[in-house]
């Protein structure tokens, strides 16, 4: 209690001599108890409870430090899974593309034989078509890179199939608005983010520290009480006088006896005392007590500096999910108007009022809108995971 420490030991002992003595063989026993309780200096805090406390916190550190892990190794996959998807979304695209330029190559050689078109006409959808091609190459390419990110992070190296094994996505990209209070998530971060509560937990530590150093610099006044008591037996001999005095008895005392003594405190002493010292000069103690001030200041102020950057970073987050859903809406449009487009085109030069470029225009247009629609959706799904795993930890990176 209150840094107090205490100390018991039983001692037994055999002794023979070619001396006289009253014992010979002696045995000995001797029970010891002390207590020493401190009543300023390592009273509230000693070096021991410093470290035990300082142990607590480091092991706290130590499991936000994972928690921390744990939460972007989610978000790197789920960004990765998103990654995936929109690449096979922009596949998609880029074979729908791939079909409406073949069916115009196909069309251009219909009117090419019955002579409303020139044969110029089937060249440039020829090429059209090669170069919707490359896309749908670089964008399979595209597909393989991200499903070996995704691979990376969800799957065990050892294992045999490991770079064979298809990663297919569940889901396409799809939109689910969400509804989103940034102030409520403001204040999830500040109370929940692991770089926030390691400061805080440093901080603690350093007034852990910084009490056990302004409890070092109180004069050491202990309270110290002992308790003795004593046992003897053996071989007893009664001499008388004369040089050598003769023997004229013995006696036999076992070493149940002399433990007896010792516990039924025939031959017991004690004492209290109090004990003072207090050191003349400059201790060390003042000098580490100045550090850890000016330490403790440091810290408070990285803690008010991180709470602003959190509150910051979160409101970002937000204004990404907002943004994007804005996105998500306008490039629907834009897919829908560049739809309707592409269909007016198509009649156009059935009846010959637009040229092959034109139509090609249309469908690298609507090709384009699409894909903005798919990078708005990801875009927006990522938002989400990004809001989602900034109130725990903070992002860094992508």
């Amino acid at each position: 209690w209150g840094g107090g420490r205490y100390s018991v030991a039983l001692d037994a002992s055999r002794v023979s001599t070619n001396s006289i003595s009253s014992f010979n063989p002696q045995l000995g026993s001797n029970l010891t108890a002390s207590y020493v309780q401190p009543l300023l200096r390592n009273f509230k805090i000693d070096g021991l409870r410093q470290q035990l406390l300082v142990a607590r916190k480091t092991e706290e550190i130590a499991d936000l430090q994972l928690r921390q892990q744990t939460v972007l190794t989610e978000r790197a996959v789920r960004s990765a899974y998103y990654d995936l998807v929109g690449a096979l979304g922009q596949l998609d695209v880029a074979r729908q593309s791939l079909d409406l330029s073949r069916e115009s190559l196909r069309q251009n050689e219909r009117r090419v034989e019955v002579g409303t078109m020139a044969r110029i006409d089937i060249i440039e959808a020829q090429a059209e078509v090669a170069r919707v091609e490359e896309s749908v190459i670089l964008a399979e390419a595209s597909i393989r890179t991200f499903e070996d990110n995704l691979r990376t992070l969800v799957l065990n190296p050892a294992q045999a199939d490991f770079w064979s094994v298809r990663l297919v996505p569940s889901e396409r990209p799809v939109l689910a608005a969400q509804a989103v209070e940034v102030d409520a998530a403001v204040r999830s971060a500040l109370e929940n983010r692991t770089d926030l509560a390691e400061a805080r937990r440093r901080l603690e530590t350093t007034d852990i520290n910084l009490s056990y150093v302004k409890n070092q610099k109180l004069p050491a006044v202990d309270l110290v009480a002992n308790y003795n008591t004593v046992g003897l037996a053996g071989t007893q001999f009664q001499f008388g006088s004369g040089f050598p005095p003769p023997i004229q008895s013995q006696s036999q005392r076992s070493f149940g006896d002399a433990l007896r003594d010792v516990f039924g405190n025939e031959f017991k002493t004690w004492s209290v005392q109090l004990q003072v010292n207090y050191p003349i000069g400059t201790s060390p103690a003042g000098a580490a007590l100045a550090a850890g001030r000016l330490q403790r200041e440091q810290q408070l102020t990285t803690i008010r500096e991180l709470e602003t950057q959190i509150t910051a970073s979160v409101r970002d987050a937000g204004r990404q999910v907002s943004t994007n859903l804005q996105r998500v809406d306008a490039t629907r449009k834009a897919r829908e108007f560049a739809e309707i487009r592409l269909d007016a085109e198509q009649k156009r030069v059935t009846a010959g009022l637009a040229t092959t470029f034109q139509l090609f225009q249309a469908q690298r247009d609507l090709a384009n809108a699409k894909l903005q629609e798919n990078r708005a959706i990801i875009d927006y799904n990522r938002a989400l995971v990004n809001l989602r795993a900034v109130q725990t930890a903070p992002l860094g990176g992508r």
